[in-house]
């Protein structure tokens, strides 16, 4: 189901495989895997999944494991009605930093960061190149620091965060979406309205723009969900910033 091989040849050699034992035989993978691959459903005897949250780029924190392995496992029974769902692997890391290789980031509390409450937990994609460039890059660097260690030591600190908005708002003034001389010059918190606009102006459902804004239910499928999620919050925000850009 990773593009090894085909759903029909993987049906066949677990088809071969049953023809030579007297035990049930299944295949294991990753759970979003099993709903795109439906036609296994006759091979098998059973479904087995792996729930890895951390390594499908969703950091789901330990309170929130029971309620998200529960959902992803009706969800894949609902694709394969009477038959058995087992979960082959599942597990939860204690602590982790942001996914790079994935170019999405994880907004959470910690000690220096400051959200308005628990429905502001979320995970954004990163859409622009150069920006998913310099995240590797600071990833690459950040290697050997503790979980604990600021992704970025210039503004990890407390009172940091006035000093990333003034390096946003230079960035802004640059590009032109910021008017230092304006009667009323916007400030940095400007762009979380101007992009919400953009999404608005771009037709993007409101579910999808408020997962990426931090204005959802709360519930665990609302900050991370599955990978299919989080393709449409990249694809949102691309359409956002292409209208708000083009403005520049």
């Amino acid at each position: 189901m990773r593009g090894e091989m085909t759903a029909s040849e993987l049906a066949a050699a677990i088809r071969s495989v049953k023809a030579q034992v007297a035990v049930p035989v299944t295949y294991a993978d990753a759970w979003e895997l099993w709903p795109r691959n439906r036609e296994l459903n006759d091979a098998v005897d059973f479904v087995t999944v792996h729930i890895l949250p951390f390594w499908e780029n969703f950091p789901v924190r330990a309170e929130f494991a029971a309620a998200h392995a529960d959902a992803i496992r009706q969800q894949v029974a609902a694709a394969f009605p009477g038959k058995q769902i087992l979960i082959g692997e599942i597990g939860w890391p204690s602590e982790g930093r942001m996914n790079a290789d994935a170019a999405t980031i994880s907004l959470d509390f910690n000690s220096i960061r400051r959200l308005k409450n628990k429905k502001s937990i979320r995970v954004i994609p990163v859409v622009d190149d150069l920006a998913i460039h310099q995240l590797r890059v600071r990833a690459a660097r950040a290697s050997n620091c503790k979980p604990t260690d600021p992704f970025f030591p210039r503004y990890g600190w407390d009172g940091g965060g006035n000093t990333a908005s003034a390096a946003l708002g230079k960035w802004l003034t640059k590009i032109g979406l910021r008017d230092p001389k304006a009667d009323e010059v916007k400030t940095t918190h400007s762009l979380r309205h101007t992009f919400k606009d953009a999404l608005r102006e771009a037709n993007i459902h409101r579910d999808i723009a408020n997962m990426l804004q931090g204005h959802t239910a709360g519930d665990a499928a609302s900050r991370y969900g599955s990978s299919e999620l989080l393709e449409a919050k990249r694809q949102a925000a691309e359409k956002a910033w292409a209208l708000i850009l083009s403005t520049a």
